[in-house]
This record gives structure tokens, C-alpha cells and sequence, in this order.
């Protein structure tokens, strides 16, 4: 069991530095004003990077024991608050 959360929490990572570059990477178009089709388009797969780095969350999840379950649970905090601040900038350009 161990092996397997080690390895799940791996891949979480990797998902999570996937998810930053492509956060990072819309934050550089807003910044250089990026048209509006161009920033939904990088919020789109932002979107996916987000959800693919969901399921390595749950993976981790299940990989853990119930009783690491709660310190596990706020490792997406900052990713989900990011991408609620993209999706509203996202907003107020396409607006």
C-alpha cells in the first residue's frame, strides 16, 4: 500500500506541474493581452489539465490510508482557487 501512494502521490505531482505551466502559460497571454479567443481556448485545456489532476487526487485518495485522508484532501486548495481566479480574468477579458 505504501508503494502504491508513493507512486500515485508521483503522478499527482507530475499532474499538478502540468497544471501550473498551463496556468502560468494564460496568466503570460492576459498579461500580454492574448485575444479572447485565444485565452478561452488556454483556459479550455487549463480546464483539462485541472481534471486530470483531480483524478490523480482521488488515485491518492484511495491509495492512502483513511487515516491520511484529510491531510491529502487540501492538496488541491490552491490549485481550485487558481483556477477560479483564471476562469473569472478569462471573464473580464472576454466580456
Amino acid at each position: 500500500m505504501a508503494e502504491e501512494a508513493k507512486r500515485a502521490k508521483a503522478i499527482r505531482v507530475s499532474k499538478l506541474s502540468s497544471f501550473t505551466r498551463k496556468r502560468n502559460h494564460l496568466q503570460q497571454l492576459l498579461d500580454g493581452g492574448g485575444s479572447p479567443d485565444k485565452l478561452r481556448k488556454v483556459f479550455e485545456e487549463l480546464e483539462t489539465a485541472y481534471k486530470i489532476l483531480e483524478q490523480a487526487q482521488e488515485d491518492v485518495l484511495v491509495a492512502v490510508g483513511e487515516d491520511m485522508v484529510d491531510t491529502e484532501v487540501a492538496y488541491m486548495d490552491v490549485p481550485a482557487s487558481s483556477l477560479a481566479e483564471m476562469d473569472i480574468k478569462v471573464i473580464g477579458v472576454s466580456a
